[in-house]
């Protein structure tokens, strides 16, 4: 198999774009409305480690050191950003300094944000109240996902041992859509809100990761093909709006155009040669797009505003590189 790729190109993208969006809905901006596509991008993200987490699980399948490191990538920036906010919510609260650190909801926002349960305290005391959107991260949610995805690597590895890869990752691909559409139908039915955020979670997108997990497993058959794959892939993908049935295929198909752009743009292969704060810039940018709001910037200066945010944003990040999850890297890379 390859090893050249621009998967980190890849992954500013979408980093990128999920910032866009975000400045979108959180400044009201119409000019970035056609940027409204960060369910995409999250969901490109998780192919990409589909296919670069299953992968490092098969060079060595130990479940401990897979733990290990999986959990030094994603812990020590998610919890610094959670802290981070909490420590700072009291400079911009509308409660003063004593009441803010004696409430019981900065505490609720920590207990839930720290265990992953980000809709559980989703807000900090007196933070943004004025603002249409007043969570303090609205991207936190994803990071849940992301380690139960992780968290089936093993299983599904050890399946695919017994029962054959091919098997495996249909069963895998069955029961994800199944979910989503299990629980569409209960919000169609019911109109509770809560069945469609559920549809969009582990289980819904149980399909994005192994999709890419899926093209690393069958990589050779799919660089011998990858003319017709491509090009069928591009255009189902295009038609997904139209054809309802497309769209339990459109993960497959996403995830066959972004690992095909991946080994085939060799160009792009020299942004892997630097940090890759993408992370990071998908981690922060929430909450700096939210201040940038509160302080009155973009309604006096839009595109400022929004230049800011990213400079902010990109800086932040790789603060975070440099001062905190390098060091927690495990040294083997994977």
């Amino acid at each position: 198999m390859a090893h050249s790729n621009s998967f980190d190109a890849i992954r500013y993208y979408l980093a990128f774009i999920v910032v866009f969006a975000h400045f979108s809905i959180l400044t009201g901006a119409d000019n970035f409305r056609w940027f409204n596509t960060s369910g995409e991008a999250v969901s490109g993200f998780f192919i990409l480690s589909g296919f670069v987490v299953y992968q490092s699980y098969m060079r060595n399948a130990d479940t401990l050191l897979f733990c290990r490191k999986r959990l030094a990538r994603i812990l020590p920036p998610y919890v610094f950003i959670v802290m981070l906010c909490a420590v700072l919510g009291c400079v911009i609260s509308n409660l003063p300094v004593s009441e803010y650190f004696s409430s019981s909801k900065l505490y609720r926002y920590l207990a839930a944000n720290l265990c992953f349960l980000n809709f559980l305290g989703p807000e900090l005391p007196g933070v943004f109240v004025d603002q249409p959107i007043h969570s303090v991260n609205g991207s936190l949610w994803t990071l849940k996902v992301e380690l139960l995805l992780y968290a089936t690597v093993p299983l599904v590895y050890h399946l695919s041992q017994k029962f054959g890869k091919k098997k495996t990752l249909i069963a895998v691909f069955i029961f994800s859509i199944m979910y989503k559409e299990g629980f569409l139908w209960l919000y169609e039915n019911s109109g509770k809100e809560i069945y469609r955020i559920i549809s969009y979670q582990f289980g819904g997108q149980l399909i994005y990761f192994y999709s890419g997990t899926a093209l690393l497993l069958y990589f050779d058959w799919f660089e011998r093909h990858i003319k017709p794959i491509f090009v069928s892939a591009l255009l189902l993908y295009a038609m997904r709006s139209w054809i309802d049935v497309l769209d339990h295929i459109s993960p497959f198909c996403f995830a066959v155009i972004l690992v095909g752009i991946a080994f085939h743009t060799p160009k792009l292969n020299f942004i892997g040669r630097i940090p890759n704060v993408s992370y990071g810039i998908y981690l922060f940018h929430f909450p700096v797009i939210q201040c940038i709001v509160y302080s009155g910037m973009y309604d006096r200066m839009p595109n400022i505003s929004l230049v800011l945010s990213v400079l902010i944003t990109v800086a932040l990040s790789f603060f975070s590189w440099y001062f905190i999850e390098k060091r927690f890297i495990v040294k083997k890379r994977t």
